[in-house]
C-alpha cells in the first residue's frame, strides 16, 4: 500500500511539474546517454528530454528525477533494462489492460498489445539501487482513443489506470496491485 502512494504521488509530482512550469526559467544540462535535458525550474527535481525508445521506433517524451548529484548510472541502466524486456513488460500487462479496460468497454479486445499501445512517456525517480526503483510508462490506443499509465516499483506493477472517452465524457478507471 505504501509503494502504491508513493506511486501515486510521484505522478502527481510529474503532471503538477509539467503543468506549472509553462512560464518559469529552465535549467539545461547535457547528459551523455540522454541528451539535452530541461529542469523547468529550479524547485522542480525533475528533468525532461524527448528521447528515442528503440522498443516503439519513436522518440518518447522522459522525465528523470535529478538532483544536484544529477542522473545515476542506475537510471541509465534501468532505461536500457526496460527497453531490452519491452517485450516481456507488454506480455505480463497485456491481460491486465485487456481486464481493466473490458470491465468498462464492450467486446473490448487486445490481439497484439504493441501494435495496439504505443508507448509515449516514460517517468524514472531517483535511485542508486539501494531503494525501490520507481518509474511510470504512459501508452496510448489511438485507435481506440484509450491512454494507460502502468507504475512500477523496481519491475513489478503496482497499479494500472486507464482513460477513455464515452460520449462526451473522459472516464478515469485505474486498479492497484
Amino acid at each position: 500500500m505504501y509503494l502504491i502512494g508513493v506511486t501515486l504521488l510521484v505522478g502527481c509530482i510529474m503532471l503538477i511539474g509539467y503543468l506549472s512550469s509553462k512560464n518559469r526559467p529552465e535549467i539545461e544540462i547535457e547528459n551523455d546517454f540522454f541528451g539535452k535535458m530541461v529542469k523547468k525550474n529550479k524547485e522542480d527535481n525533475f528533468f525532461e528530454c524527448n528521447r528515442y525508445f528503440k522498443p516503439v521506433n519513436t522518440i518518447i517524451k522522459v522525465w528523470v528525477e535529478g538532483y544536484e548529484s544529477g542522473i545515476t548510472q542506475y537510471q541509465i541502466d534501468c532505461f536500457k533494462h526496460i527497453e531490452d524486456t519491452y517485450s516481456e513488460f507488454c506480455e505480463a500487462i497485456a491481460p491486465l489492460v485487456e481486464q481493466l479496460f473490458g470491465t468498462k468497454i464492450k467486446d473490448f479486445r487486445i490481439t497484439d498489445f504493441q501494435e495496439q499501445f504505443e508507448a509515449y512517456f516514460l517517468g524514472l525517480t531517483q535511485s542508486d539501487g539501494n531503494t525501490p526503483f520507481l518509474w511510470i510508462i504512459q501508452l496510448a490506443d489511438r485507435e481506440n482513443n484509450l491512454d494507460c499509465m502502468v507504475s512500477m516499483s523496481d519491475f513489478e506493477i503496482t497499479e494500472i489506470s486507464g482513460k477513455y472517452i464515452e460520449g462526451e465524457n473522459l472516464i478515469t478507471i485505474g486498479r492497484d496491485f
